[in-house]
């Protein structure tokens, strides 16, 4: 909602690209909706695929879970970032399929309110969320985690 109201200052008849997941999404259709409203000409693409099953570690869906995943039971996950609805979806998805449903998580970083607001939805509990004012990059995540951890404590 947030980025079709500034993508709608664009000059009429803009032409949008939307790299997207490859499943539809209510939350892109409406920003294609907003901007086609606005009366940017919007082409949207298939960029990723968001997985519904768990990745393993023979290949996509059965097996093991994959090793990333088998880090949370042992509490060897400090923070899961979210970026998006989609991603908390898939998240939740993942750890039903991996039977981690009931695994307490670590701190839950929602990188804007879209996402904060999915994973309150799934149940998440969120520990922080980027405040969309500083962006949403890279940079504004790192900030938060620091401010959470205290800084000097982030290893990549």
């Amino acid at each position: 909602e947030g980025m079709a109201t500034a993508l709608s200052q664009l000059r009429p008849e803009a032409a949008v690209l939307v790299p997207a997941p490859t499943a539809r999404s209510p939350e892109l259709d409406a920003l294609t909706a907003a901007l086609e409203q606005s009366g940017a000409s919007v082409t949207r693409t298939a960029a990723y695929e968001l997985l519904e099953d768990v990745p393993s570690t023979s290949g996509a869906g059965g097996g093991q879970p994959c090793v990333e995943l088998g880090l949370l039971p042992a509490g060897q996950v400090d923070a899961i970032c979210v970026g998006s609805a989609a991603e908390v979806r898939g998240l939740s998805n993942a750890l039903v399929v991996a039977g981690f449903a009931d695994v307490a998580l670590p701190l839950v970083v929602a990188v804007g309110q879209e996402a904060a607001d999915a994973a309150e939805s799934a149940g998440l509990q969120i520990g922080v969320v980027v405040d969309e004012r500083g962006g949403l990059g890279p940079d504004a995540v790192v900030a938060a985690l620091s401010a959470h951890f205290g800084a000097g404590r982030l290893l990549f």
